[in-house]
């Protein structure tokens, strides 16, 4: 039988977390509520690509479970701080998947555009092993050999890398990035290189 009152603001965050530990889960939405300027900031700072804010919604009361049933009073630390602390450190575990999700895209794409890309291929092929495009095999060879590929790139030839891959030439990556010709030429040149080791 639940002790929720009709008023539940009558007790403290810590009151009702005890309540939900003995299993009264009539507080659960009750404590989650209050949460609300909480989440909905963290919704507005941490966008997740992959998630709806619906899906964040959800998340943040997986956490807030999860808290309830880690949380130990004895250590001093108020509730409130102490689900902040998880659901913080819970969306950043998504903005990392979400970032290694958009590399392996972007790895993906350069694999694929490799193979594909009839007007380039004969041009640079020279710097690649031999890869037979119509076998699964071999593009599945090709996109485990990149993926890693970001990862050996500098802050700095990282945005050389995607500018030239938008289509933007060393000239107007130079501009765009406030960087003298030679040094895009430079990363440019390196970007190769490592790729080149990759895929080799």
């Amino acid at each position: 039988m639940s002790n929720c009152p009709d008023n539940e603001n009558v007790y403290t965050m810590e009151e009702m977390v005890a309540f939900l530990k003995k299993g009264d889960m009539s507080y659960f939405d009750p404590l989650f509520l209050r949460f609300h300027p909480l989440v909905n900031k963290f919704c507005t700072m941490y966008r997740v690509r992959t998630m709806e804010r619906e899906d964040l919604y959800q998340e943040s009361r997986i956490v807030l479970l999860e808290a309830v049933q880690l949380y130990d009073r004895d250590k001093g630390l108020k509730f409130a701080a102490y689900y902040k602390l998880l659901l913080q450190h819970h969306i950043y575990n998504l903005l990392r998947k979400d970032t290694a999700m958009k590399r392996r895209i972007d790895y993906e794409a350069i694999s694929y555009d490799f193979l594909h890309d009839k007007n380039n291929t004969e041009n640079n092929l020279h710097f690649y092993k031999k890869v037979d495009a119509s076998s699964p095999e071999s593009i599945l060879e090709v996109k485990e050999a990149t993926m890693d590929y970001f990862d050996q790139l500098s802050d700095f030839e990282q945005e050389v890398f995607r500018f030239y891959l938008e289509g933007l030439d060393k000239k107007e990556i130079a501009v765009r990035i406030n960087s003298t010709l030679d040094q895009v030429q430079n990363a440019y040149d390196r970007c190769r290189q490592k790729l080149k080791r990759s895929l080799l």
